[in-house]
C-alpha cells in the first residue's frame, strides 16, 4: 500500500510498481457544500418569508422580540407533558352565537368584518356568515383570556371534550375575557378555542415557530451530512482508485506479453485460413453458415437473423456474396468490380485496408460531433433542473408550514401520544395522509404478495444435477486424455481434441488453447501449439438436457481482470457459467472508454476456455456493449457458421456466479409467445461465501423484492428483471435497447418499461425455482456509495416517468398496467417523502419528540411484521433459505438506516447526477446520428489493435518514450 512519504511502493508480490493514489480534489468538494449550504438557507429563507408574509419570524418590531430565539423559548421545546407553548398575544375563536354576538356588539367590542388583526386588539370581529367563528385579539397571553368556569384552569381543547348534544346539554363551561377583561361571558368550553401567537400581527404561532426551528436543525442536518458524505465517497473512491493504480501497475508487466501471445495467436489463424481459403476449390463457395432469415422478419426487427443486402456493408466483410463460387471472386476482382482489401481471403489485409481505417475514423467522427451537438441542450437542461430543484426545496418546506399544526396541545399520558399517532381516522393534514398512504400501500402490497405468493420448492432436477455434477467431477479419462462418456468413449462436449483427430481438421478451423502455468514469459511458447485448458472438459449432460440448446449467456465486464482479486472472481464466474452453458454459447461483452481493452479479460477468458466469445467495445457502458453484441456480433458469427442462431439470451454481470441447477422455463417460453423476458430472483453473498451481517440483511431485502416480482408475474407480469441477471427474447431485447438511452443507473427498470408501454400482452415472468447469487457490498461504505450513486438515485431520476405511468389514459385499458400502478403511487409517494423528510422530521422532533419515538417504534414493529410473515408463511416450503434469527432481528433496523441513503441520493442528484449528461437513445444514434462501431470484418480479432488507427500507434511510442 502506498504510504505519505513515499512516491511509490513495491506491491506485496515485488512484481511491478504501485504509484501514489490521490484522493480527489478538496476544493469540487468544498464547492458543492457551499452550494447545498446557500441552497438550502435561501431557500428555508424565501419558505419561511413566504408563508409568514415578512420576516416577523426573526424579528417582530410590534413587540420587539425575536420570535425565532424566544418564542417559545428553548427550555419548552424539549418537553414531554404539559406543554402548552405561550405566546405574547391570543386569538380566541368562540362559535357564533347570537347572544353572544348581540352582547359583544352592546359592549362596543365589536370592530367590522375585515378589520385587520392588528387593528382589532382587544376587540372582536363578527363573521360575515353565521357558520364561522367570532375572532377575538388580545395581547395579553391566552391563559388571561379564557378559564374553566369550575376549576379555574386554562381552557382545554375543543378536540378532547366530549359534548353533550342531549336536551340536558351537560357540558363543560368556560369564562371568557375580552378586551382586557372588561367584557366576560360564560359559554361551552367545546365552543372555544384559543390560540397564542408570538406577535401583535398575528401570522406567527409557537408552533410554526418550532417547525421552522425543525427546518433550520434539518438544513444543519443535511449539510453536515453531506459534508461527511462527500469526505466519506472522496475515501471510498480513493481506495477503488488504489485498486485500479495496483491493476494498472500489473497490467504494465504482465500485459504486453499476453498481448503479444493473443496477437500471435489471430495472426496464426488468420495465416491458416489465408491458406486454406486460396486453396478451395474454384468452384467452391466463399461462405459457410446459413445465411437465410426467417420468413416474415424484417431486418429492423430481427436483430439475430439479419441477411445484408446487396448494398450492405456487411455484405463485403466475408469476400463476396452469397453464393458466389471462388472463380466467380477472382473474375470480379479481375474486371476491377472488388478493388478493396476489406474484401480479401486474407483477413490480415482487411484489417489493414483503407476502407476499414475509413470506417473507424467515421465513427470517431460522427462520436465527437454526438457530443458538440448535444452540448447545448444539456446545458439547458441543467439550468432548468436546477431551477426545479429550488423551487421543489422551497415548496416543501412551505407546505410543511402550511400543514402543520397551528397550536400544539399536550397529552396528558404516553398513551395518549400513541392513540394519537396511530389514530390516523382523525388526521387532517395532507403531510399526515402522505405518510399514512405511503405506509399503507407498503404494508397492503406485502401482506397481498404474501397471500399470493409461496415461494417454491426448487425442482427435482437441481437435486438430479447437483448430484451429476459431483459424479461428473470425478470422472476418468480415456487413452488419450479426454473425458469420456458412459457409452461407447465418446469424447465429452468442450474436451480438447486428440492430437490424432485434430490432425484430419483443417487448420484454419483449430482453436489455439493458452498455458495455464499463468507465467509472465510467453518467450518459450509456441503461438501455434495446442493447450490444454484447465476448463476445457466441461459437463456434457447438460446439452443432453437440452436446457440450453436455443440460449446464449452475455457477460458485461468492464476491468474484469485487472487485479487478482477481480481475476479470480471473473474466471469464477466463467467456470460457474459453463456449468450450464457450451462455451461457445457464452459472449463476454467488455467494454471501456479506450480503443484497446486496459486488462486481460481475453486472457482470462480463454484461460477458462478457448472457445467463449470474446469481445470489446469502445465505449464503456454495459446496455450498449450487449446491444452492439446482440444486434451485430452474433448475427455476424452465426452467418460465418461459428455459433447457432439463439433465441434467448441471458445477461449478466461479471460478478454473478450462476448456479448448477439454473432453471430455464423453456416450457413456459414455448407455450406462450408473449413471454418476452424472464426475472430470476438474486441473493447477496461474497465471493469467499461467508457473508458478514450486512450481506445477510441485504439478502433479506433481494429476496422481499423477489417476492414482489413473483406477485407481479403472478397477477400480470413483473415491472422488470433484475439488473444482476435476466433471460430476454433476443429480437424483443433488440427492440428495448433501440429506445434505451444506455444510462448505467436504472437500466434494468428502463428495459421493464420500455416493454410496459408497448401496452400489448408482453409478459416479464418470475423464475423462483433457483436463486442466482451475486456479490454484494460487504462494507457500509461500499454499501453506502452502491446506493446512493447508483441505486436510489434511480428513483429520483424517474420521477416523472412513475407520474406518467399513474395519469396516462393509455394504460386505462390495459391490465398489467393497473396492476403496476400501486407501485408506482407507492415510489412517487416515497419520493414526496423524499424531498419533505429531512425537514418533516427536524420539525417533529422539535415540536413533538416524543410522537417521533413512538412514531419510529411503530414502524419497526410493522418491519418486525413483515419480516416475520416472510419467514414463517412465504418460505414455508423453503425452509434452506430462510434467513438466521439474528438477520431477523437486525433487518428493520438496517432498513430504517437505509433511509439515510435516500437522503445521501437526493443530495448526490441535486449536486451532481442531474448535472450529468443524459444518455442518447441508441435509436437516435442508429438513425440520427450514425455513431455506431462498426462490425469487424472477419470473426477472428485482435481486440486489441481493431478500433485503433495507425497514428494512435504513434502516439502511444510517443508517449512511452515521453
Amino acid at each position: 500500500m502506498a504510504t505519505d512519504n513515499t512516491a511509490s511502493v513495491e506491491s506485496p508480490q515485488q512484481r511491478y510498481v504501485v504509484p501514489k493514489v490521490h484522493g480527489a480534489p478538496i476544493c469540487p468538494i468544498f464547492g458543492r457544500i457551499l452550494v447545498l449550504t446557500v441552497t438550502l438557507v435561501v431557500c428555508a429563507f424565501v419558505a419561511m418569508t413566504w408563508y409568514c408574509e415578512g420576516i416577523m419570524w426573526i424579528y417582530d418590531p410590534t413587540t420587539n422580540s425575536w420570535p425565532i430565539y424566544d418564542c417559545p423559548s428553548l427550555a419548552e421545546s424539549f418537553k414531554i407533558q404539559n406543554r402548552e407553548f405561550s405566546g405574547r398575544t391570543c386569538r380566541m375563536a368562540i362559535a357564533y352565537n347570537y347572544e353572544t354576538a348581540y352582547n359583544m356588539q352592546k359592549a362596543g367590542i365589536t370592530v367590522p368584518y375585515g378589520t385587520k388583526p392588528e387593528d382589532a386588539l382587544e376587540r372582536c370581529i363578527l363573521p360575515h356568515e353565521s357558520e364561522d367563528d367570532i375572532m377575538c385579539y388580545s395581547v395579553n397571553q391566552c391563559t388571561y383570556m379564557c378559564r374553566t368556569a369550575d376549576t379555574n384552569e386554562n381552557c382545554p381543547y375543543p378536540g378532547t371534550i366530549n359534548k353533550d348534544t342531549t336536551e340536558i346539554a351537560d357540558n363543560e363551561q368556560c369564562n371568557i375575557y375580552v378586551a382586557s377583561q372588561t367584557f366576560s361571558q360564560t359559554v361551552d368550553c367545546y365552543k372555544v378555542e384559543v390560540g397564542p401567537f408570538c406577535g401583535r400581527q398575528f401570522r406567527v404561532t409557537p408552533s410554526n415557530i418550532l417547525v421552522m426551528r425543525g427546518i433550520i436543525v434539518a438544513t444543519v442536518f443535511m449539510i453536515v451530512f453531506w459534508f461527511i458524505s462527500e469526505f466519506g465517497l472522496r475515501a471510498t473512491e480513493k481506495g477503488l482508485k488504489q485498486e485500479q493504480a495496483e491493476g494498472k501497475a500489473r497490467m504494465d508487466v504482465e500485459l504486453p506479453a499476453k498481448r503479444k501471445f493473443l496477437r500471435e495467436q489471430v495472426e496464426q489463424r488468420w495465416a491458416d485460413e489465408a491458406r486454406y481459403m486460396y486453396s478451395l476449390d474454384p468452384n467452391s463457395s466463399l461462405w459457410g453458415g446459413d445465411l437465410t432469415a426467417s420468413a416474415g422478419q424484417s431486418a429492423r426487427a430481427a436483430g439475430s437473423v439479419v441477411t445484408p443486402t446487396v448494398n450492405s456493408p456487411m455484405m463485403s466483410t466475408i469476400g463476396g456474396y452469397p453464393g458466389m463460387t471462388a472463380s466467380e471472386y477472382s473474375e470480379q476482382i479481375t474486371k476491377g468490380g472488388f478493388k478493396s482489401r476489406l474484401e480479401s481471403r486474407d483477413p490480415r489485409k482487411r484489417f489493414e485496408s483503407s476502407a476499414w481505417q475509413r470506417r473507424i475514423e467515421q465513427y470517431r467522427t460522427l462520436g465527437k460531433d454526438k457530443k458538440a451537438r448535444f452540448v447545448a441542450k444539456e446545458h439547458f437542461r441543467t439550468l432548468l433542473l436546477n431551477g426545479f430543484f429550488i423551487i421543489l426545496i422551497i415548496v416543501s418546506q412551505f407546505c410543511i408550514l402550511y400543514f402543520s399544526p397551528q397550536n400544539m396541545h399536550s397529552q396528558e399520558s404516553l398513551y395518549e401520544a400513541f392513540v394519537g399517532v396511530v389514530s390516523i381516522w382523525n388526521a387532517v393534514s395532507a403531510l399526515d395522509w402522505i405518510i399514512f398512504l405511503d405506509v399503507l400501500l407498503d404494508v397492503v402490497l406485502f401482506f397481498a404478495a404474501a397471500c399470493v405468493v409461496k415461494w417454491p420448492k426448487p425442482p427435482v432436477f437441481s437435486r438430479h444435477m447437483q448430484e451429476e455434477l459431483k459424479e461428473t467431477a470425478g470422472e476418468g479419462y480415456g487413452e488419450e486424455s479426454v473425458p469420456l462418456k458412459e457409452a461407447g468413449k465418446e469424447p465429452a462436449m468442450g474436451a480438447a481434441v486428440p492430437e490424432a483427430a485434430a490432425a484430419d481438421q483443417p487448420t484454419a478451423q483449430r482453436k489455439t488453447l493458452l498455458p495455464l502455468d499463468g507465467a509472465d514469459n510467453l518467450s518459450d511458447v509456441d503461438a501455434g501449439s495446442d493447450f490444454e485448458s484447465e476448463d476445457s472438459a466441461t459437463v456434457d449432460f447438460v446439452l443432453e438436457q437440452a436446457m440450453t440448446g436455443d440460449v446464449c449467456l452475455l457477460i458485461a465486464c468492464h476491468n474484469s481482470a485487472m487485479t487478482e482479486e477481480r481475476y479470480d472472481v471473473f474466471t469464477g464466474t466463467l467456470r460457474a457459467a459453463l456449468m450450464v452453458f457450451p462455451p461457445t454459447h457464452i459472449f463476454v461483452c467488455d467494454n471501456g472508454r479506450d480503443a484497446k481493452p486496459f486488462d486481460e479479460t481475453q486472457w482470462a477468458t480463454q484461460q477458462v476456455h478457448p472457445d467463449i466469445n470474446y469481445l470489446f467495445v469502445p465505449e464503456g457502458n454495459k446496455t450498449f456493449a450487449f446491444y452492439w453484441c446482440n444486434k451485430y456480433w452474433i448475427p455476424f458469427l452465426h452467418r460465418c457458421g461459428r455459433v447457432p442462431a439463439f433465441k434467448y439470451a441471458v445477461i449478466i454481470d461479471d460478478d454473478v456466479p450462476l448456479p448448477a441447477d439454473l432453471h430455464i422455463p423453456h416450457q413456459m417460453l414455448d407455450q406462450n409467445p408473449n413471454i418476452k423476458a424472464v426475472h430470476f430472483p438474486i441473493t447477496a453473498t461474497t465471493p469467499d461465501g461467508h457473508p458478514n451481517q450486512l450481506v445477510r440483511c441485504q439478502d433479506v431485502e433481494y429476496k422481499l423484492a423477489a417476492v414482489h416480482k413473483l406477485f407481479q408475474a403472478t397477477l400480470a407480469r413483473s415491472l422488470s428483471c433484475h439488473g444482476a441477471i435476466a433471460l430476454w427474447d433476443r429480437q424483443t431485447m433488440d427492440e428495448v435497447f433501440y429506445e434505451h438511452d444506455t444510462v448505467f443507473n436504472g437500466e434494468d427498470l428502463y428495459m421493464g418499461l420500455s416493454l410496459l408501454r408497448r401496452r400489448d400482452d408482453s409478459k416479464i415472468i418470475s423464475a423462483p425455482q433457483t436463486i442466482v447469487p451475486t456479490y454484494a457490498p460487504d462494507t457500509w461504505s461500499m454499501l453506502y456509495r452502491q446506493r446512493v450513486k447508483s441505486w436510489d438515485v434511480t428513483s429520483h431520476k424517474k420521477t416523472f416517468t412513475y407520474l406518467y405511468e399513474i395519469l396516462t389514459p393509455r394504460g386505462w385499458f390495459h391490465l398489467a398496467s393497473w396492476v403496476l400502478k400501486p407501485y408506482f403511487i407507492q415510489e412517487f409517494l416515497t419520493i414526496i417523502l423524499d424531498w419533505l423528510r429531512a425537514f418533516l422530521l427536524g420539525g417533529l422532533i422539535i415540536r413533538d419528540w416524543i410522537t417521533f419515538v413512538i412514531m419510529l417504534l411503530v414502524f419497526t414493529a410493522l418491519l418486525y411484521i413483515m419480516v416475520l410473515v416472510f419467514y414463517f408463511i412465504v418460505l414455508r416450503d423453503r425452509k434452506d433459505i430462510r434467513p438466521s434469527v439474528m438477520t431477523v432481528i437486525l433487518f428493520p433496523w438496517y432498513r430504517l438506516s437505509s433511509l439515510l441513503f435516500r437522503l445521501g441520493a437526493l443530495c448526490q442528484n441535486l449536486l451532481i447526477y442531474s448535472h450529468e449528461r443524459k444518455g442518447i437513445k441508441i435509436g437516435v444514434r442508429e438513425d440520427e446520428i450514425r455513431d455506431i462501431p462498426p462490425c469487424p470484418p472477419h470473426p477472428d480479432v485482435d481486440w486489441f489493435t481493431v478500433w485503433t488507427l495507425p497514428e494512435d500507434d504513434k502516439k502511444d511510442e510517443e508517449d512511452g518514450n515521453h
